[in-house]
């Protein structure tokens, strides 16, 4: 009798540690990263509406996703009397001034032929860099308009992300900066160099005590 409570004891204890086992149930947590689409951004307008404003909104608008330099496109017909190639290379290079100005330095400029009779028209074109919530994430159950999703379906975090990717000013610093100011490595090695310089005497000697008088400007 005793033997038989032993036995089942022990199958008891080993049913209980199987519990511990590795789990094979799938994941409900997110655990992708935010991912980064590379795009061409292309702007349209015709050079009588290029305003101050309208440059402005082009100025942020690359500061925010630009990777890579703007390229101007200024198209006209060179045939034609009143809009003379003159004036297209006087009106790009007072665009690329006024764009120098808002901090968008990193420009080209061309001119190219358009049909006859057509209107002057600037193309402002550069790659660049968007966030989205990681691959897979959907929107979370109640938010969707969608009262038949299964929770299950779901990975917990991937609201968190998609409302952090809407607002990042710079979608590229997702990526990190692997640069650094080579001023600031001269200055911490200088800083440092004197602490390696200084001999043991030198560091445990007594402080010197300055009198006023001594360092007073007369």
């Amino acid at each position: 009798m005793t033997r038989n409570i032993a036995l089942a004891g022990l199958l008891l204890s080993l049913t209980a540690l199987t519990g511990c086992g590795p789990q094979s149930t799938p994941s409900m947590v997110n655990t992708t990263r935010p991912t980064l689409a590379p795009e061409t951004m292309m702007q349209q307008v015709e050079v009588s509406q290029i305003s101050d404003g309208y440059l402005q909104s082009v100025a942020e608008r690359y500061k925010r996703y630009g990777t890579s330099a703007v390229k101007l496109t200024l198209g006209y017909d060179d045939t034609s009397k009143t809009y003379t190639a003159m004036n297209a290379f006087s009106d790009l290079a007072s665009t690329k001034n006024r764009l120098a100005k808002l901090g968008v330095k990193n420009v080209t400029a061309e001119t190219a032929k358009i049909g006859k009779d057509e209107k002057a028209v600037l193309w402002v074109t550069f790659d660049a860099v968007t966030a989205q919530a990681p691959e897979g994430c959907t929107t979370m159950p109640g938010l969707d308009n969608n009262t038949t999703r299964v929770l299950g379906e779901y990975k917990f975090g991937c609201s968190v992300d998609t409302m952090m990717v809407q607002q990042l000013y710079r979608p590229a610093d997702l990526q990190g900066n692997s640069t650094m100011d080579a001023g600031s490595g001269r200055r911490a090695q200088t800083g440092l160099e004197s602490y390696h310089t200084v001999t043991d005497a030198e560091a445990n000697e007594e402080l010197r005590v300055f009198e006023r008088s001594e360092i007073q400007a007369e």
